[in-house]
């Protein structure tokens, strides 16, 4: 595989550190090493009528 190739492939999935929550809006910043991301939403583990308010903290690890 050409290393472009293997570059691509490599940053479909992170891991990272959540380093700042936004509760209000329901998004973070995850750092990945040297990358700091723009805010993202955090996705809920249900749906419908039934809510769990479950925001995620800081140092938290992701991907």
């Amino acid at each position: 595989m050409s290393a472009e190739l293997m570059r691509l492939l490599s940053n479909i999935i992170r891991t990272g550190i959540i380093s700042e929550v936004d509760e209000k809006s329901w998004r973070v910043r995850v750092r990945s090493g040297e990358l700091e991301t723009g805010w993202l939403r955090w996705n809920t583990t249900r749906a419908g009528a039934f809510n769990v308010w479950l925001p995620p903290s800081t140092q938290a690890n992701r991907w």
